[in-house]
């Protein structure tokens, strides 16, 4: 006999278990009505609360605090992504301006039947074309990225939040001290 049903026998709960087990069996039985009547219930209760609660200044400190950070972070990312794709932009400029250094000075090597010069400049202007791959490639990703950044900093909608929060932090606050 398993040692969990002998301790379920030999102690009151046990027995007021099975009592009520065979008394009242529908208070065993969970069923699709009676979980939504619970979550209805605890629905009602949740919004009784929330409409209750007042929120302290250290809360409305912490949502002021964190909606400023995440417009901060916003911005920090647009700025970011606009250097990065201006960067990547003079990188391409950059790499185009050695591709053309280096098709002139491959065709002044062809001119002084420098044969050896030639093919090392045809080299290099391989390999600075796939650099320009690269970089275009870059460059798109981080246009790309620049506009879902901008887009995401435009789209923030806790400007006016702040600005409420801001009111009622800066305003003064009555404390339990000062004369009535």
């Amino acid at each position: 006999m398993d040692k969990h049903v002998g301790l379920m026998n030999d102690s009151y709960l046990g027995l007021v278990f099975k009592h009520n087990l065979a008394t009242r069996p529908q208070d065993f039985v969970v069923t699709e009505e009676a979980v939504k009547r619970i979550e209805q219930n605890q629905a009602t209760r949740r919004a009784q609360e929330d409409k209750e609660r007042v929120p302290s200044q250290a809360d409305l400190r912490k949502e002021y605090n964190q909606l400023r950070q995440r417009l901060f972070d916003l911005n920090q990312n647009a700025k970011c992504f606009e250097i990065r794709t201006n960067e990547a932009a003079g990188k391409i400029r950059n790499v185009e301006h050695q591709i053309t250094e280096a098709l002139k000075q491959k065709k002044a090597a062809a001119d002084a039947g420098n044969l050896l010069g030639e093919r090392n400049f045809e080299h290099a202007i391989q390999r600075l074309e796939t650099e320009l791959l690269d970089a275009r490639q870059e460059f798109a990703n981080n246009k790309r990225w620049s506009v879902q950044a901008a887009r995401v900093l435009k789209a923030f909608d806790g400007h006016e939040r702040i600005a409420e929060l801001k009111a009622i932090l800066d305003s003064p606050a009555k404390s339990d001290n000062e004369p009535k």
